[in-house]
């Protein structure tokens, strides 16, 4: 047989074999029985649909005097409530004389309050002695507005720019080297088990 005629056979064969793959697809079988084979895609309800989403009636926003104080430093958190304009046709406005909590996070740690002035605005300023430096302090806000409650979340990181300590551990076996002759152990060399 030639080159050619055994090339051609061999196309055939897989023609052949694509043909009843295609055919066995479109074949019920046994199993699929009384069964469609639909996919249904559930929708919404279009009329409770809006093409955006709707903007918060108030909003809360907190943020630190200083993101990166020293270790033995103040930092003063100011916060800004505003009610917005459901209709988006004017600018939001200040809220004024509202009661504004503050929980300063470990390490540091506090609980403060403040009320909003006639311009919106609280700040609550608060000192601090901290031992462990680069490590962020999370400080939440909340207020209460049309009995619902709003929250707002900042940070910072007091003494980030400070040195590292380190802090002593044991090691099994007597130290991990750094000494003339320190060698780390190796399980099953002479004399260890």
């Amino acid at each position: 047989m030639s080159v050619q005629a055994k090339r051609f056979a061999l196309l055939l064969a897989a023609f052949g074999i694509i043909a009843v793959s295609l055919v066995a697809c479109q074949t019920p079988n046994s199993a699929n029985q009384g069964t469609s084979n639909t996919i249904l895609i559930p929708t919404q309800n279009s009329s409770n649909l809006t093409p955006t989403p709707k903007f918060p009636p108030f909003t809360i926003g907190a943020w630190p005097s200083n993101a990166s104080p020293q270790l033995n430093d103040s930092v003063t958190i100011y916060i800004s409530c505003r009610v917005q304009d459901q209709s988006m046709q004017g600018p939001s406005q200040p809220a004024p004389g509202l009661a504004i909590n503050i929980s300063v996070g470990n390490p540091v740690g506090g609980t403060y309050s403040a009320r909003t002035g006639p311009d919106g605005y609280a700040a609550v300023t608060f000192s601090f002695n901290d031992s462990t430096p680069g490590q962020p302090v999370i400080v939440d806000a909340w207020a209460n507005w049309n009995g619902a409650t709003y929250h707002a979340q900042t940070f910072f990181t007091p003494g980030p720019q400070a040195p590292a300590t380190p802090t002593e551990q044991a090691t099994q076996g007597g130290g991990g080297g750094g000494g003339q002759g320190d060698k780390t152990p190796t399980p099953g060399a002479a004399g260890h088990p």
